[in-house]
């Protein structure tokens, strides 16, 4: 099976997300071949000239060793203002040239701009069109009438999907007001493998001796892009006088880069706050070994237009290594897990950052919260029948 993937950001720096996990995984049965279009939103290819030229390459691997993924870059010019106008432009004789070489059977959408040129070749050389919906695409554009305008695209891409695939029931209701027929809609759960979140004991133990962490502290843990809601700084400001007064043993975690990163670390050292570790970003296949020395993992996002939708998978790596998470009570979050299931969900950012607190001195009891998320994805979650289940989709009615 020949697959196109199309997004708008970068695939080989962002994430993993939920795409890297479905079809690196999909890439290793030697039957599928699988090309992704993306685009480096965060220009970090260095080019010297004015016109960055088109880049491809197989040599990436974000969360399976050994997947085989082609991903393509049209050319764009360098400067900030052309950059994404002239990818765009470019895109559309990118996509043309592989939908002419390559054949896909499916076009997998996780786009606004490029994923509309997606559609309009899928309809017009007809292949079949999937768009994984994944995110509220729009609330990310920042000006209120490009907003309104990125809404009214993406409306056509999802009506005009022969499916769209979801999280979970929050979306599903979103896209039905948004007029996608029912019968198109398909909920596709975020997954996980256990098994590949079992960090060696040495590795643990090493970083935990160079992060001077002790048996003693209560370790808090945060992983991914550092937006400016996900309350990092409130929680830092909140606690970094009792820590200094020996109120409370605390250490704070933090992997991952982008955003306020660079602010934050300033804050951080203007503080003097050492008990924060800004680790910044590691191999995905370090990760295990780092959240293994945490008491709890945390999802502290405000409630707002772009979080109200969203599952982020850190959650379902939390519970694979039997870390309990306390995260706000955002709905597509609630929805998918429910209560009783390794999270504690609090109804707002403040509230959670005063449970910290509350919680440092039971571990044993999150310990025992942990174990509940990991019986949960257990039941729910594993990669495995999530990726057979795409496979199905998107062979359709080959």
């Amino acid at each position: 099976m020949r697959i196109l993937i199309i997004q708008e950001t970068d695939w080989i720096h962002r994430g993993p997300h939920n795409q890297h996990h479905l079809f690196e995984r999909l890439s290793l049965d030697p039957r599928n071949e699988i090309t992704v279009l993306d685009y480096d939103m965060d220009q970090r290819e260095a080019a010297s000239r004015f016109l960055v030229p088109r880049f491809e390459t197989r040599d990436v691997h974000r969360v399976m060793k050994d997947s085989q993924i082609r991903i393509v870059r049209s050319p764009r010019f360098k400067h900030r203002l052309l950059s994404r106008p002239s990818a765009l432009f470019f895109d559309a004789f990118t996509l043309l040239g592989l939908i002419k070489k390559h054949r896909p059977h499916a076009i997998v959408n996780y786009a606004m701009s490029n994923g509309f040129l997606g559609l309009l070749y899928a309809k017009l050389f007809g292949i079949r069109f999937i768009f994984h919906y994944i995110d509220n695409l729009h609330e990310l554009v920042p000006h209120p009438v490009f907003t309104i305008i990125a809404r009214y695209i993406t409306r056509i891409a999802l009506r005009n999907a022969d499916r769209v695939l979801i999280h979970n029931q929050v979306h599903r209701d979103f896209l039905k007001r948004e007029g996608v027929p029912d019968d198109r809609i398909e909920i596709l759960r975020t997954g996980i493998t256990p098994s590949d979140w079992n960090p060696d004991p040495r590795v643990v133990a090493g970083i935990e001796n160079r992060l001077g962490i002790q048996a003693s502290d209560f370790v808090i843990f945060f992983m991914g892009f550092l937006y400016d809601f996900a309350g990092l700084q409130e929680i830092i400001d909140r606690y970094n006088d009792d820590v200094k007064a020996g109120r409370i043993s605390l250490k704070f975690i933090i992997l991952g880069d982008g955003g306020i990163y660079e602010q934050l670390k300033q804050h951080v050292k203007a503080l003097g706050a050492d008990w924060v570790l800004m680790i910044g970003r590691v191999p995905y296949f370090d990760v295990p070994a780092y959240l293994a020395l945490a008491d709890l993992g945390l999802l502290p996002f405000k409630l707002n237009k772009i979080t109200k939708e969203c599952a982020p998978i850190k959650i379902y790596e939390h519970m694979a290594l039997k870390k309990p998470t306390l995260a706000v009570k955002l709905p597509g979050i609630y929805s998918d897990i429910g209560e009783g299931n390794g999270v504690i969900f609090m109804k707002d950012q403040q509230a959670l950052i005063e449970e910290i607190g509350h919680l440092a001195g039971q571990k044993s009891m999150l310990e025992k919260i942990g174990m509940q998320g990991y019986e949960f994805v257990q039941q729910n979650l594993i990669w495995k029948t999530i990726v057979a289940k795409l496979a199905r989709v998107l062979r359709g009615n080959l």
